[in-house]
């Protein structure tokens, strides 16, 4: 669902990384301290979201979920494309757009 040179945004490094994806820096850290003490709100992904085009969603550990209103304000704006067992889920904002030819 995503190039291998585009960010994605994720609350599972290990699993980005497994998939060979990179995340924005700002988010190698998403911890549940860093979340529940508001170092990390809605409003700052949604700007990350903006700033580096990121079309694919992975909410995997459930910390992601814990920011207030980023779930919803996903749902709204993304299409889920799979669902995980522990309610986890990829969503994707626009298809890949993929070269033919050399």
């Amino acid at each position: 669902f995503s190039a291998p040179d585009e960010f994605v945004l994720s609350d599972d490094q290990y699993a980005a990384a497994l998939a060979d994806r990179d995340l924005p820096p700002q988010l190698v850290a998403t911890s549940f301290v860093r979340i529940i003490s508001g170092y990390l709100s809605a409003a700052q992904l949604k700007d990350l979201i903006a700033r580096d085009r990121i079309r694919v969603i992975l909410f995997a550990t459930g910390r992601l979920d814990q920011v207030p209103g980023f779930h919803a304000w996903v749902s709204r704006n993304y299409t889920p494309v799979a669902s995980f067992d522990g309610g986890g889920a990829l969503f994707v904002r626009e298809p890949l757009v993929r070269q033919v030819g050399p």
